[in-house]
């Protein structure tokens, strides 16, 4: 007997059967059907968002100064968090021609979706707002999928046309990211010689000769799980994979160039510089005025910069050989603009027209360092300031930054090396020190409770060394932006700000200054005929993790710090004190953090200190760093307790 149920197994086998047949003949076409697309490796499905299937990476450097890159990766997105890694993004300018570009999308089963040529990639500028001009442009193209998981391709061709750097090759692109397969090949003639350095992974390596005159250089890696994003990371330079390619001599725009040491490569921005810090005599006129009546060279000194922050301002100019060779000092003295290369060369030349000499310096900033001494390439330096040695001192202009005190260079310029450009080459000197004593954050709190808990209270702060940058730059932002920023930053609820002021003092270590007037309703808790202030509602340390379960990277704190409070409550007289918390001391490698606690009559007095170490804690170590802030933040979190009279 034909029953239904029979008919719709009959059916639903021809369809299991048709789209077999279906699959099948799309596989014999090509790209359309890839079903190694439709399933993921567990083993790499752990903290992924997405997983790279294949990364394939081929250079070929034909001369000094061109080259031709090859590109073809393969992306499976897990889930909606992994679609920004699925975006393609492809600079270019008139110096790098695309030669070929094209993507595709298959779905989870692995059938093609999208086929992307060319002529769908978006065409942009690619340059940031703060950028006066650009030559930069760039391809781009989102998938815009909504089924996870996908899967897509890209492939490229470009062809560079004089370069100093190599991007670095990082097979592993990003956090939560794992890798599959990745192989980067560089070929170049055995006549041009390079350097290269791999790290964080055994990278499978080979080197073969080929009867043309070129060698080829291989790296490959497989079955590389996701690294998630933890707080207090290292550069990433320090923990994940990378191949770091620098030409030895190269030829960029008509500039030869020598990256053997740090010495050859100085040479080479010497040459960058040569007769571009001419300046019109009435400019040299009036400098020469400006200092006329100052004998101490310090003074002479910092009489220009201060002339060249009044009259300059920052703008990025980065077309064509401008992303690395500076204005020249005539146009930023007509324009009054320049970025950090013209600006510091701006500078030199008008020390140079009263007899100061100075030095362009190329430095690493904010993210970006000199890590290797012995291993020098263009992707460790991003930025330019001024070394003026002077007799009894040495003194560092950071020329970017119009409030910037003199000679002091702040947090993305400070604890690291430069490379100081003389006319014999390139000199790696260090940059000022800054420890955790130097960088104090001093907090003095004098607070009136009433026996409703409502409080009034003055504050006054102080911040030195690299903690100057979190407060002294306030003074020059408007009232209204002050005001919110005290109303965000802090920690004390339902605060009413009276008055407030912004100020500072001194030079080359320069210190900020704070004071504020405020009320707070409701500072303290009431319970009953209870009372409960918070013991330090102040300085909470702020150095958070998440959990204490294993770490996948080493903790960076970049610079070691010091935190200091000192609060004095005086108490309703309605109230006497029932419990104050015992002072403590904690000692750590870590760190050190200490409180006490004492009654003077109607008077609370509290102090508290932390010191926090900087440097790399291995993660290793990670479970003990956990548990020595873990022990700090519970006693921040005491009260002080009062029983109504």
């Amino acid at each position: 007997m034909i029953t239904i149920f029979t008919i719709m197994v009959a059916l639903y086998r021809r369809f299991v059967l048709l789209s077999v047949t279906i699959l099948l003949c799309a596989a014999a076409h090509g790209q359309k059907f890839k079903p190694e697309y439709a399933s993921v490796p567990d083993s790499l499905r752990k903290d992924a968002n997405v997983i790279v299937r294949k990364f394939f990476t081929e250079i070929e450097r034909t001369s000094l100064g061109r080259l031709t890159q090859k590109e073809f990766i393969a992306i499976t997105v897990l889930n909606e968090k992994g679609n920004r890694d699925a975006s393609m993004y492809l600079s270019y300018d008139k110096y790098i021609k695309v030669l070929n570009l094209r993507g595709r999308v298959y779905n989870n089963l692995g059938m093609l979706v999208k086929d992307v040529k060319m002529k769908d990639f978006y065409d942009s500028s690619s340059y940031q707002d703060f950028i006066f001009f650009s030559d930069d442009r760039a391809k781009m193209f989102s998938p815009n999928m909504r089924e996870y998981p996908y899967t897509v391709e890209y492939e490229y061709e470009i062809q560079v046309n004089g370069f100093v750097h190599i991007e670095t090759w990082f097979p592993i692109p990003g956090f939560h990211v794992a890798v599959e397969s990745a192989t980067l090949v560089f070929k170049t003639p055995e006549s041009i010689s390079f350097k290269f350095k791999s790290d964080n992974y055994p990278f499978n390596y080979a080197e073969s000769r080929g009867d043309k005159g070129f060698v080829t250089h291989k790296w490959s890696m497989e079955g590389h799980k996701a690294i998630k994003r933890e707080s207090l990371m290292p550069a990433v330079h320090s923990f994940l994979p990378y191949v770091l390619l620098s030409p030895v001599e190269f030829e960029y725009q008509g500039y030869r160039g020598d990256f053997t040491n740090w010495g050859t490569y100085g040479k080479w921005v010497n040459s960058l510089l040569a007769q571009r810090t001419e300046l019109t005599e009435p400019t040299k006129t009036r400098i020469r005025e400006l200092t006329a009546d100052l004998s101490c060279e310090r003074e002479k000194v910092k009489a220009v910069y201060q002339y060249v922050q009044g009259r300059t301002r920052y703008v990025a100019v980065m077309e064509g050989i401008g992303g690395l060779q500076p204005m020249l000092a005539t146009d930023v003295d007509k324009f009054a603009y320049g970025d950090c290369k013209a600006l510091s060369n701006y500078t030199r030349s008008l020390l140079e027209a009263i007899g100061i000499q100075s030095y362009y310096t190329t430095i690493g900033a904010d993210n970006v360092s000199i890590r290797d001494a012995d291993f020098a390439s263009k992707d460790q330096t991003n930025h330019v300031i001024l070394t003026v040695p002077l007799q009894n001192d040495t003194v560092l202009l950071e020329c970017t930054n119009p409030y910037a005190p003199f000679g002091y260079l702040g947090v993305a310029n400070s604890n690291r090396k430069a490379v100081m450009i003389t006319q014999e080459g390139g000199r790696l000197i260090d940059m000022p020190y800054f420890s955790e004593a130097d960088n104090l954050f001093s907090q003095v709190m004098k607070m009136d409770i009433n026996s409703r808990g409502d409080a009034v209270g003055a504050l006054q702060v102080s911040a030195s060394g690299l903690r100057f940058d979190g407060l002294g730059y306030k003074r020059v932002s408007p009232e209204r932006e002050q005001r919110d920023f005290l109303l965000k930053s802090l920690p004390i609820n339902n605060l009413e700000i009276s008055s407030f002021n912004f100020r500072n003092e001194g030079e080359t270590s320069p210190v900020a200054f704070l004071n504020v007037d405020f009320k707070a309703g409701r500072y303290a808790n009431i319970s009953g005929n209870m009372m409960f202030i918070p013991l330090n509602k102040l300085d909470k340390s702020h150095v958070l993790f998440q959990s204490r379960s294993d770490r996948g990277t080493d903790v960076y704190f970049p610079y070691g710090v010091t935190n200091e409070a000192n609060v004095e409550y005086l108490l309703p007289s309605d109230y006497e004190v029932s419990f104050i918390p015992q002072g403590e001391v904690l000692e750590s490698p870590y760190g050190y953090y200490s409180f006490t606690c004492e009654v003077i009559e109607s008077r609370v007095i509290y102090h508290r200190k932390l010191i926090v170490y900087g440097g790399t804690i291995k993660k290793e170590e990670y479970a003990q760093l956990y548990d020595f802030f873990d022990k700090v933040g519970k006693l921040d979190n005491a009260n002080i307790v009062l029983k109504k009279l």
